[in-house]
């Protein structure tokens, strides 16, 4: 349910409350840059959004837990972190997203080779 209501956004804020408080969540998408203790993401709209990354930061790529070390300058990801009191957010959860490879149209026929 969730993913249908974000689907094509790409910034998307959460205020989630619980009987101990609440917090806020800020959901972004696009193609990451990795720093020292920090990855960016570059939204389609060309603004940016910096997270800190911390030992709590969970790091996704088909399914399996992998490593910030992993992560490449310019792949796409979608990141969820909570806001700080300084207003800043740590990313919890980064998820790689990898493009559906290339297909050929339907019904074409590779040429013949010589």
């Amino acid at each position: 349910a969730f993913r249908a209501l974000i689907r094509n956004d790409y910034r998307v804020t959460i205020n989630a409350t619980n009987t101990a408080g609440s917090r806020n969540i800020l959901y972004v998408r696009g193609d990451i840059a990795i720093g020292s203790g920090t990855v960016t993401v570059t939204l389609p709209d060309n603004s940016t959004q910096v997270f800190t990354t911390d030992s709590s930061t969970v790091v996704r790529e088909q399914g399996k837990t992998i490593t910030l070390a992993d992560l490449s300058a310019g792949e796409r990801a979608m990141v969820f972190g909570t806001r700080n009191s300084d207003g800043t957010y740590t990313a919890k959860l980064i998820r790689c997203v990898k493009e559906a490879p290339a297909t050929t149209t339907p019904g074409a026929t590779a040429a013949p080779t010589t």
